[in-house]
C-alpha cells in the first residue's frame, strides 16, 4: 500500500486501489532483454516491485495485486485470458493473459492492472456492462455461459482486447505461457523494451527502443529516439530507473 502512495493501514475500495497500483507501478519487459529469468513466484514478485520498485507483466502484476486484494479480505481469484491480436485476427493460446475475478457483494467484477492500457477501474463481469474512466471507455460481453470479452472503444468502433473464463486457476497453470512470453519469437514481448504507465489526469507515458510516446485526452505526441542514451535518459526521466534496472 505504501508502494502505491495509500496508507499500510488503509482498507482501501476497488476502484481506489487499482487506479493507485496502475498510477505507480509501470508495466515492463526490461528484464527479458537483460536476459534475466522473470520469476513468478510471490516472494520475488513483492521483491521486484515493491522493494526495488520495479513494474512487471501481467503475471507478475496481477499475481501480486490478486494475493494484496485477498490480504485486504476480498474474494478475489486469478483467472486466466486470451489476448486479441487485430494484426493476426485471433486470439491467443489459453493462460496468454493472467486477471482477476473479485466477488463483490453487487455482483462479480473484473479487476486487471497489468494489461497495458488497464481500466483504472474494475468492471461489472455481465452482459453489456461498461466503465469510463481516463484509460478509455470499456465494455463487457458475455460469449456464452462461462466466457466474457472485454473490448475497448477505439476509432468508433469496439475493439477486443480478451475475452476470458470464470474458472479459478493456480499460479502453476501459468508457468509455461510466463516462460513462452519470456522467450518465443511469437510473443510481442522480447522484440522490443517496453515501458507504459498511467499518471493521474488522463496522460500516459510509453517508452520502446524506438520511441517516447505521450497520450493525453486522446491526442498522441510521438518522439522517435536515435540512440542507445536517450532511452536509458528517458527511463530516468519518466520513470525513475536507471539502466540496466535492479534485478
Amino acid at each position: 500500500l505504501e508502494r502505491i502512495g495509500l496508507s499500510p493501514n488503509a482498507k482501501p475500495d476497488l476502484n481506489t486501489i487499482q487506479a493507485a497500483h496502475l498510477h505507480s507501478i509501470p508495466f515492463e519487459n526490461l528484464d527479458i532483454h537483460l536476459g534475466r529469468s522473470i520469476s513468478i513466484r510471490l516472494q520475488d514478485v513483492y521483491r521486484k516491485i515493491v522493494h526495488h520498485r520495479r513494474g512487471g507483466f501481467c503475471y507478475e502484476q496481477n499475481q501480486l495485486f490478486g494475493w494484496v486484494l485477498r490480504t485486504l479480505g476480498y474474494e478475489a481469484q486469478l483467472i486466466q485470458a486470451q489476448v486479441y491480436s487485430p494484426e493476426k485476427e485471433a486470439y491467443g493460446p489459453p493462460f496468454d493473459h493472467m486477471a482477476i475475478w473479485v466477488n463483490q457483494p453487487e455482483g462479480p467484477m473484473l479487476a486487471d492492472v497489468g494489461f497495458g492500457n488497464a481500466s483504472l477501474f474494475p468492471i461489472a463481469i455481465k452482459d453489456g456492462a461498461a466503465v469510463e474512466n481516463d484509460a478509455g471507455c470499456f465494455q463487457i460481453r458475455q460469449l456464452n455461459e462461462y466466457q466474457y470479452l472485454l473490448s475497448q472503444w477505439q476509432d468508433d468502433q469496439w475493439v477486443p482486447n480478451y475475452r476470458f473464463d470464470d474458472t479459478p486457476r493456480r499460479m502453476e497453470e501459468y508457468a509455461a505461457m510466463a516462460q513462452y512470453h519470456q522467450t518465443s519469437p511469437e510473443s510481442p514481448f522480447p522484440n522490443k523494451r517496453l515501458i507504459t504507465q498511467s499518471f493521474p489526469g488522463g496522460k500516459r507515458v510509453t517508452l520502446t527502443d524506438q520511441e517516447l510516446k505521450f497520450t493525453e485526452g486522446g491526442q498522441k505526441q510521438v518522439t522517435p529516439l536515435d540512440q542507445e542514451q536517450t532511452f536509458e535518459k528517458m527511463l530516468l526521466q519518466h520513470f525513475g530507473l536507471s539502466w540496466p534496472p535492479t534485478p
